[in-house]
């Protein structure tokens, strides 16, 4: 269900409601996700972003970190984060059921580029389970000294191509702020 917004435009009067769009298919790779700010910021702001219909239904969050972590017990850990910090209180089951359906994890160091070649495989299988047609954002929840050997690796790292997901490919990389 979309949101509506009104902004004051400056000048003291308030613009019409705007119809936010829902964000395109895309795959999430959070580099560091076991760590703090994955399950108290990230998860939690998508999974209201997903509340509030502004994720594509073809949307997934592939966890990449060093911790040996299963997918169910990345959903278990990220689920303790929404319920104690998304904005969507009390987080309804089925919703949750539906978001965390989306939610994957590939344990992996980030200086081993065999771990870069696993996180590919990965990421071509959830193209497929979800249909995020090889669009990536890589969130690096890292500290920032470990920034430029993930940028190394991964642009190393093998990439989809338009011709085999027949479309266009979009990446976008994003740092954390926090630090």
């Amino acid at each position: 269900m979309p949101v509506d917004i009104a902004l004051p435009t400056g000048n003291g009067q308030i613009r019409p409601p705007a119809r936010p769009r829902q964000a395109p298919p895309v795959a999430v790779v959070i580099f560091g996700a076991s760590g703090d700010l994955a399950g108290r910021k990230l998860v939690p702001a998508l999974f209201d972003l997903q509340q509030a219909g502004l994720l594509a239904r073809r949307f997934a969050v592939l966890g990449f970190s060093r911790s040996a972590l299963s997918d169910e017990d990345f959903r278990g850990s990220m689920r303790e984060g929404v319920q104690r910090f998304a904005r969507h209180k009390p987080v309804d089951e089925r919703g949750w059921q539906e978001f965390s359906s989306a939610l994957h994890y590939q344990c992996g160091q980030f200086d081993d580029p065999s771990s870069y070649r696993v996180l590919a495989d990965r990421l071509a299988e959830i193209d497929r389970e979800h249909g995020t047609a090889g669009n990536r954002l890589f969130y690096l929840a890292t500290p920032p000294e470990v920034f430029p050997v993930i940028i190394r690796y991964r642009s190393r790292s093998p990439k989809p191509t338009a011709s085999v997901l027949a479309g266009d490919i979009t990446t976008r990389l994003v740092r954390s702020a926090t630090w």
